[in-house]
């Protein structure tokens, strides 16, 4: 596999050409190269070590369903906004993404498709998590009244819709909180709650997890459900690649591997009817009065 740029590069957007479609015309002794969008949830460096034997194994796999040479490149992005816009246009093949951010990037490019969706122990949903320092002496959404939260990207379902749509359920919107602000990762969300920087926040579980060892803890307020992240395809790609990566995800189940997504057990066929309960919750989300 190759890397769209040395690491260091990594932290930026990257923009570069589409990858050749397999029908494009040429021989299949040239290399396809199919880049795969990726946004910074995280911290680049996880990023880098999370997707890159899953990205090996897909180029090895298409290479041998295709019967040419593949490459798929990863291409991080700095944030949410920028790599939507990357599949909306075409400056990458394929993309996973959050359930918000395949909901905007859908209706910006309605021609992208799923190819398929994360499982999580056979389930199509993956859990947030609202919580708060162990020792805040807050055991309920009620008690963030007057009091500072901090959420993820703008444009994150778990970093902002879910939690914004669980406090407006409890009764408190935008002017109830003393301060609040978007921290765009949810390691950074969790080590700010963690550090007495913000009272309380919102991340998905697998992160929260790597960080239940540090003291003083967190208590989790509320459990938000998400639907599990697509993976995508941009308008116009080849239907033979699209179905090739499609059987490669479908029998993917290198547990090691998968865990790193979020804890992921496997892929399923998914359609776009599976987001329309976010696409409710972004919709809700408008009352919390951002």
């Amino acid at each position: 596999m190759q890397i769209a740029s040395s690491l260091a590069l990594s932290w930026m957007a990257i923009v570069g050409n589409p990858g050749d479609d397999a029908g494009a015309g040429k021989g299949h002794a040239d290399p396809l190269v199919l880049r795969c969008g990726v946004y910074t949830s995280d911290r680049a460096t996880e990023m880098y070590k999370t997707f890159t034997p899953l990205l090996e194994a897909a180029s090895a796999s298409l290479t041998q369903q295709l019967r040419r040479p593949v490459d798929v490149e990863l291409v991080i992005s700095r944030t949410y906004e920028a790599a939507q816009g990357q599949l909306a246009f075409g400056a990458v093949d394929i993309a996973r993404f959050g359930p918000a951010s395949y909901v905007v990037t859908k209706e910006q490019a309605p021609g992208i498709s799923i190819i398929a969706v994360e499982e999580v122990g056979e389930k199509r949903n993956f859990n947030g998590i609202l919580f708060v320092r162990s020792d805040s002496g807050i055991a309920q959404l009620a008690q963030l009244r007057g009091k500072t939260f901090a959420f993820g990207d703008k444009c994150s379902t778990i970093g902002r819709y879910l939690p914004q749509v669980a406090l407006v359920e409890s009764g408190m919107h935008a002017n109830d909180l003393t301060h609040y602000a978007y921290l765009e990762r949810h390691d950074k969300v969790v080590t700010a709650v963690l550090n007495g920087e913000y009272d309380a926040g919102a991340a998905k579980e697998a992160t929260v997890a790597k960080y239940q060892n540090r003291q003083p803890g967190l208590r989790v307020l509320k459990i938000l459900t998400n639907v599990t992240k697509p993976w995508l395809a941009r308008e116009g790609l080849d239907a033979a690649v699209v179905e090739a990566l499609r059987k490669f995800l479908l029998s993917y189940h290198d547990e090691k591997i998968l865990t790193l997504l979020d804890d992921a057990s496997g892929f399923q066929l998914g359609k776009d009817e599976d987001y329309d309960p976010i696409r409710k919750a972004m919709k809700a989300a408008q009352e919390f009065g951002d």
